[in-house]
Order: structure tokens, then sequence, then C-alpha cells
């Protein structure tokens, strides 16, 4: 069983797990001590801690986040070791650009792949062949093209492809907090930006299939809301506006 097939298996523990440490309902010292856990769920727990622990006053130590990176990204059987080093050189190369950004505020994981969120900009790391499968490489390579205010602002893509590793860099912007109600004045601006950034998505043949208001932002800069995390692949339904439509109902009436 692959890593992936063991995350999906234990999504559920482990968001639960995630959840009891974040509320103080529990540690990850006092979990470990619990008899009978598996070396995965162990596995879990000590990657919760990584995630969840890191103080965004301190100064970068790669070493520490990319084991992060590395255990999301990769199986056990690999060489864990040499693929930390590559990561690490990858991202040291891409910060050469960004001489400001000298710390990882936290770390967002998914089944796709791993955000490492920076003050300006946020760093995706994928693998190339999960990329070139769904082949989002188009869709990032649309997206690079910055021609629409209303769509996350892509900045850098770079490739290893020897090590199946794919960065994309893009423009941090203000996400809407999470359950949060939606500000009735701010709703009109929302609908018109997400809608025209969707025509221009979708009349270049890509849909998100996501367009909720967890998944859109504020660009301070621009003065626009732009639509970010994209799942998308080509030659699907398009429930993209009637997904946005119920995301701004349901934010309106929390």
């Amino acid at each position: 069983m692959n890593f992936q097939n063991k995350y999906l298996k234990y999504k559920s523990k482990y968001l639960k797990l995630r959840n009891k440490i974040l509320l103080g309902g529990t540690t990850i010292q006092e979990y470990l001590l619990k008899p009978g856990l598996t070396k995965f769920e162990k596995a879990l727990a000590n990657f919760i801690w990584e995630d969840t622990s890191g103080n965004p006053e301190d100064d970068i130590n790669f070493d520490f986040e990319i084991k992060a990176v590395y255990n999301r990204l990769y199986i056990p059987k690999e060489n864990k070791e040499e693929k930390i080093k590559i990561i690490n050189l990858d991202m040291n190369n891409l910060l050469l650009k960004y001489p400001d950004e000298t710390k990882i505020n936290y770390i967002k994981n998914d089944i796709d792949g791993v955000v490492l969120v920076f003050k300006t900009i946020v760093i995706r790391i994928f693998k190339c062949d999960f990329i070139y499968k769904n082949n989002l490489n188009e869709l990032f390579d649309l997206l690079s093209l910055n021609k629409s205010l209303y769509l996350e602002e892509i900045c850098e893509i770079y490739i290893n492809e020897g090590n199946n590793l794919y960065y994309v860099v893009s423009n941090k912007i203000t996400a809407f907090e999470s359950n949060t109600k939606l500000q009735a004045d701010k709703i009109p601006q929302i609908r018109d930006n997400i809608k025209n950034g969707l025509e221009y998505l979708n009349s270049r043949g890509w849909y998100h299939h996501d367009a909720r208001i967890d998944n859109i932002g504020y660009d301070t800069i621009t003065k626009t809301y732009r639509l970010f995390d994209f799942g998308s692949s080509r030659n699907k339904i398009n429930n993209d506006i009637e997904m946005l439509e119920g995301s701004i109902e349901f934010r309106s009436r929390i």
C-alpha cells in the first residue's frame, strides 16, 4: 500500500487527532503512549506535530520543514535523506529570487501536494506524474500568463523532472477565515470578480470544480477577489457558478 492510500485510509483518524491536539484535548506525547498503535499511526502523529508546532517567528529550518514535505510526497521505502537534500536545494534556489522570504509561516497539506506559506508568496510542491496525469501543467501555464485579475497569480513554475518534483510559486493573497460570516457589502464584488475569473477560465476549456468562499482570497494590491486552490481538469461538467452561489448563500447565513 503506497503513502497516498495509507493517508486516505487513516484520513478520518488523522483529522480527529489533529483537531484534538489543536483544541488542547490531548498531546502527541500522550497519544504515542497508547498501546497498539500501528507504525503508520505513529508516523501520522509525528507528522501532525511537524505540521502544527512550528513557530512563525523562528528562522526557516529547512531540515525540519522539508521532513514534513517529504512525508507527504514520498513513500517510506524511498531514500529519505537524499530526497530531503534535493527538495532543500530546489527550495533554496527558488528563494534566491525572493530574498525577503526568510520564514515559512506554516505548511498546509492535502491529498495532492504540499503548500508552503511565506510572507508574500506561496510555494506548492507536487509530484510531476500527478501534474501530467491531470494535465495541470497546461492549467498552471495558463495561470502564469496572469491575464485575469480574478484568478490565482502564478509567478514561477520550476520542474525537477529527474526527481519527480513540480514547484508552483504564486503571490500570497488574504484568504477568508473558515466558517466566518460574509459581510453583505462584500458579496457583490466577490460574485462579480469570481464570475469574471470563471468566465476567463471556462473560455479556455478549464473549470475549477471547488469555487467556494474557502478558495477565494482578497488581493490587497489589485483590490480584487481571486480564486485559488485549483483542482481542475478538462472536459468535466461546469458546476462552478452553482457552487459559488451556494457557498455565498451559506456563508451569508452563518
